[in-house]
């Protein structure tokens, strides 16, 4: 098992509040009855689609915000903000390469693509810049 990424672990506590099985779950959000299970253990993690779908399903949209708590982008958006918030954050490719670990190619091509990103991948360029992923209501 993997530490869960801090929004699907808000995610999992909202879902067992609210008593919302994994097959109800999953049938929303179009994935194998098993899938939400896997998520749930750290198992695997949801994309970034079923992450917004999953967030929609219990009431919620995901957000990026900073640490003011100012919401900087929403859904969707997000991806296509990551090189924005960098610069916002007064940040080079390289301080954002060292920051995660990565090269430079590879924050590039991240911020550059229009493939979705990994939800791991969002939250570790957020989490590199000084924002976070979170779940306000809708």
């Amino acid at each position: 098992m993997t530490l869960l990424i801090p929004v699907v672990a808000e995610l999992v506590a909202i879902t067992g509040r609210r008593g919302i099985s994994d097959a109800s779950l999953a049938a929303v959000i179009g994935v194998h009855r098993n899938t939400p299970s896997r998520w749930r253990s750290g198992y695997r993690v949801p994309s970034f689609g079923h992450t917004l779908g999953w967030a929609t399903f219990v009431g919620r949209r995901v957000a990026a915000m900073d640490e003011n708590d100012e919401i900087l982008a929403e859904g969707e958006a997000i991806p296509g903000q990551l090189k924005p918030l960098r610069l916002r954050a007064k940040l080079s490719l390289e301080d954002a390469a060292e920051l995660t670990g990565k090269s430079l190619e590879t924050i590039d091509y991240r911020e550059k693509s229009t493939r979705p990103p990994k939800l791991s991948t969002i939250d570790e360029q957020l989490t590199a810049i000084g924002c976070r992923l979170v779940l306000p209501p809708l």
